[in-house]
């Protein structure tokens, strides 16, 4: 399980984009968005279909050096889906990012010192004209085999849909979580200082998890001074899967990988005041897998912020080596 988390599943069919497609066009009246991940990106327009390049490096994508596994900087699921939902926003600017589906990871991007470059695809369905309403987004190597990294559906609508109203049951039998914040980065998770978006964890039970979770700016995340604002909040996004991590931790004793989910449905942006985080397991959880649903609030106003359906994660006794390291290499630091 680990080489399919880490290298891609047994049998993965190689892919090879190609074929007509429509190709947006850039209506003059409405302003470009300029989106954080995107600035390094090369725009092309080839067979058609609307292609970013894209070079992933940590001397200029700083987050990586605080996501590594094993040593070696890895592609954040959270920041995958972002950049998907970026290359589509950019292509059709007249409308928004409504959500994305569907998405799923065959194989990890590890990143070493030279960098690794991929492709950002994005298609229309043909014959959906110059509004449609989802795009299949892959993020494709530039290697040989060209491996498909990702896939997803991004939908887009002409504004974001009203949020819906709010009714979860509260977690039953949960009680406070047995160690504080800074033990919990210290000791169960692999994540480094910039990723550290879990503020408090209220309460944890056999059926979820609260959270309050931190957001963040593009800042600091990319060398230089970054322009635009995240689509999808990686800090917010990605401390809600580290509560995965946690939840497995003390269920199973295993450490969890994210591997794709069904939806991630948009509202609103996420605010400064921060997010309470409610995760409720699946009754489909079994076999080393966890099913989640996760509902991102505004702190403030308590309405919801975006709605995550059936997040996947698959669990390893062995991958808790992956915190466990992380102790270790501190230790030799100091």
């Amino acid at each position: 399980m680990e080489d399919e988390l880490k290298y891609g599943r047994r049998g993965e069919a190689e892919v090879v984009i190609g074929g007509a497609g429509w190709q947006p066009a850039i209506n003059q009246s409405v302003p470009r968005r300029i989106w954080p991940l995107l600035g390094q990106a090369v725009s092309l327009g080839k067979n058609g279909h609307r292609e970013l390049i894209r070079e992933i490096n940590p001397a200029y994508d700083l987050y990586l050096l605080d996501h590594q596994l094993d040593g070696q900087p890895v592609l954040p699921l959270a920041m995958a889906t972002e950049l998907m939902a970026e290359a589509v926003a950019q292509g059709w600017p007249e409308l928004q990012v409504v959500g994305v589906r569907d998405l799923r990871l065959f194989q990890g991007i590890v990143v070493d010192g030279a960098g690794k470059t991929v492709r950002v695809v994005a298609k229309a369905k043909a014959g959906s004209g110059p509004n449609p309403e989802s795009v299949t987004v892959e993020v494709i190597g530039t290697g040989q085999l060209q491996r498909v990294h990702y896939r997803a559906t991004v939908d887009l609508a002409g504004r974001l849909p009203n949020a819906p109203s709010f009714h979860l049951a509260p977690l039953s039998n949960g009680i406070p979580f047995h160690m504080n914040v800074g033990e919990i980065y210290n000791r169960w998770l692999f994540h480094g200082p910039l990723f550290h978006g879990i503020t408090s964890l209220d309460l944890v039970s056999a059926n979820g998890v609260k959270a309050t979770l931190a957001t963040t700016s593009p800042n600091g995340w990319i060398d230089g001074e970054s322009a635009g604002q995240w689509l999808i909040d990686p800090l917010m996004f990605d401390s809600a899967l580290q509560l995965l991590v946690l939840w497995a931790r003390e269920n199973w004793d295993m450490t969890a990988l994210p591997s794709g989910f069904q939806s991630y449905r948009r509202f609103s942006a996420p605010s400064a005041s921060g997010i309470v985080c409610e995760m409720r397991i699946r009754p489909e959880t079994g076999g080393q897998t966890i099913h989640a649903d996760i509902f991102f609030l505004d702190a403030a106003t308590g309405h919801v912020v975006s709605i995550l359906e059936d997040m996947q994660g698959a669990c390893s006794k062995a991958l808790n080596r992956l915190s466990e390291r992380k102790v270790l290499v501190a230790s030799a630091q100091q």
